[in-house]
Parts: C-alpha cells; sequence; structure tokens
C-alpha cells in the first residue's frame, strides 16, 4: 500500500524463505481440517495481523502524503520572502483573467518595487537585503486581506493581486500597506520605502501580458515621479 511493487516484491521473498524455514524445521505437513485448538491458536493472528498492516499501511501512505504536500508547497513558495514564487504567482494571475472573462468581476493588478534596492546590497551588504525582503513580505501578511494574493516576481519586485476589488478599494490597501513599512521600518540603518503600480482589468485588455504591462507601466511613473508613492492607471483616452 505504501512501499509500491518494490517493498511488495520484498516481502512476498521474505514470506517464502519463511516458508522454507518452517518446513525445514518441522517438516510438511498438510491438514485439510483443522482442530478446534488449531482454530482458537489462529484467531490472535487472524485479528492482529491484518490490523497491524493495515496500521503500517496507513502510517507510510500518511507520511507520503505530507511529503507530497511538502514539495508541493516548496514548488510554489519563494524561498526568501515565503510569498508565491513567480511562476504560481503568475498562474493565478491567469486563472484570474480566465475567471473575469467568463463573469466580467472586476480585479485589480499592482506591482511593487523596493526603491533603491541596489544600493542598501551595496552599503550594508546582501544580508541586511535579504531582511529588507523578509520584513516587506511580512508587512505584505500584516495587511493584505484573505483574498489579496501577493508574490515575488523578482529580486526586489512584487506583485499583488486584488480579487474581487476596484481600483480606489486597491489603493486603499495600498495606503495602509505603505503606512505599515513606516511603523514597521524594513531596516534600522536608514528608512527604506516601495513605489506602486496599479492596473485594473478592463475588456479591451486581451491578455494578461498587457495587464502587467499597464501595471509596470504605472509602477515605472511611480519611480520617474520621485518614488514612494502609488499611481494607477486612468484609463484609456
Amino acid at each position: 500500500a505504501g512501499g509500491g511493487w518494490r517493498l511488495l516484491t520484498r516481502g512476498l521473498v521474505y514470506h517464502a524463505l519463511g516458508v522454507l524455514a518452517g518446513v525445514a524445521v518441522y517438516g510438511f505437513a498438510w491438514q485439510i481440517q483443522s482442530s478446534p485448538m488449531t482454530v482458537l491458536a489462529s484467531v490472535p493472528l487472524m485479528v492482529f495481523h491484518p490490523l497491524a498492516i493495515g496500521h503500517m499501511a496507513f502510517q507510510a501512505v500518511s507520511s507520503l502524503n505530507q511529503k507530497r504536500l511538502e514539495a508541493e508547497r516548496l514548488s510554489r513558495q519563494d524561498g526568501l520572502s515565503g510569498l508565491n514564487n513567480r511562476m504560481y504567482w503568475e498562474h493565478l494571475v491567469r486563472a484570474e483573467f480566465a475567471r473575469f472573462r467568463r463573469s466580467g468581476e472586476v480585479a485589480v493588478l499592482a506591482f511593487c518595487d523596493l526603491d533603491y534596492f541596489k544600493r542598501i546590497n551595496d552599503t550594508y551588504g546582501h544580508a541586511a537585503g535579504d531582511e529588507v525582503i523578509r520584513r516587506l513580505a511580512a508587512s505584505f501578511n500584516r495587511v493584505l486581506r484573505e483574498t489579496d494574493i501577493s508574490g515575488r516576481t523578482g529580486g526586489e519586485e512584487f506583485g499583488i493581486l486584488f480579487t474581487g476589488t476596484s481600483t480606489a478599494a486597491a489603493h486603499q490597501v495600498i495606503e495602509r500597506l505603505r503606512a505599515d513599512i513606516q511603523k514597521h521600518p524594513l531596516l534600522e540603518q536608514e528608512t527604506v520605502t516601495a513605489s506602486f503600480g496599479l492596473a485594473e482589468l478592463t475588456p479591451e485588455l486581451d491578455n494578461i501580458e498587457q495587464w502587467m504591462q499597464r501595471a509596470d507601466q504605472m509602477l515605472y511613473q511611480s519611480k520617474n515621479s520621485g518614488r514612494n508613492r502609488v499611481s494607477e492607471f486612468a484609463g484609456l483616452t
């Protein structure tokens, strides 16, 4: 049940060796009808042996399932931040885009980028940069709602998918996130900020690449406007 054909084959071999050992010691005897004493003597083995085998199989299968679930979690999770990794996060964005095509329910995409992150690494070392990323992920976990899906999409780049949320509501969440970053500094040595870009999912977008491009454009607008701010796509003109 838990070990596959290899364990089954090994078990059959051991059983066969046990039978041969018993024949070698006691000889071969064939009794068509069992006596009452034999039946009574066999009851413990008949009862407890299946229970023991069932328990062992259950433990083996449970262990395999735990390892499988852990492997699935690791395949979805970014090792440093603990957030969704880029591949899995983009998979969720694609699923949301497909759902929008079916239901038309609103959704917003946000891109986040840590300001002057290269300078932080150059000045304080990569260990400090890693700590900044971990603290930003902790801020995400404190502020974002259960329906908001965050992921680390690059070195100092992050994405947030707001499902069933308008741009105005998503903007409010981002502002709370920026306030939390001020309340819980990302680095002791100096103030570290982040820039954000928002883009709502609209019918004229043909694919998620266009959706992401809009959010990315808004992120660069925040960067070019002085950083530490939020820019949102205002719609087609």
